[in-house]
């Protein structure tokens, strides 16, 4: 079993146990002095800047249906730092043609 997963269990029976506690259910908190093994926490990978421009070209020449809602959502992503769940979320409201502007909310 990976850490992760024993981590999440233990965390889940010391917040029973805490809950047992008080409402009296339990004398005492016997999850108190169970350690929990350390995670490692995975940092993000991101792509290069000659992986970015080889996938720009490509989605530049794409002719397909789709092709320009795919290359403007792979843009914003880039060059904005904006999250996958604020892009997919994006309404006609948020977006100010005059300005050229998007207001991106969470």
């Amino acid at each position: 079993m990976q850490a992760r997963t024993i981590h999440r269990k233990i965390s889940c029976l010391r917040s029973f146990t805490k809950y047992c506690t008080r409402e009296n259910l339990l004398i005492n908190d016997f999850m108190v002095e169970i350690e929990t093994p350390k995670i490692n926490n995975k940092l993000p990978v991101y792509m290069t800047l000659p992986e970015l421009q080889q996938l720009f070209r490509f989605l530049d020449s794409n002719k397909g249906r789709l092709s320009k809602r795919n290359n403007v959502m792979f843009k914003l992503l880039a060059s904005t730092g904006m999250r996958r769940s604020e892009l997919v979320n994006i309404t006609w409201g948020q977006l100010d043609f005059s300005n050229n502007t998007i207001r991106v909310t969470m």
